[in-house]
């Protein structure tokens, strides 16, 4: 994921179920795909829940903010 062709396309990462209980933290998430390492990208993290509608916004208003990119 840290490949030169890469560098210019945003990535956004998602952990659904953040309703359950044995669910990863988002710093958890981060350190298990080694997030912190790729540094040429623009990297976004949200812990989701359709069911309780956590994050959906924010992940909507950041897919829009970059559409045109």
């Amino acid at each position: 994921m840290d490949r030169p062709t890469l560098n210019a396309i945003p990535l956004l990462v998602l952990g659904n179920k953040s309703d359950l209980p044995n669910k990863l933290s988002v710093d958890e998430l981060i350190d298990q795909l080694d997030l912190k390492s790729i540094v040429r990208r623009e990297i976004s993290c949200y812990g989701i829940s359709a069911k309780e509608e956590t994050n959906l916004e924010a992940v909507l208003q950041w897919l829009v903010a970059r559409s045109g990119k």
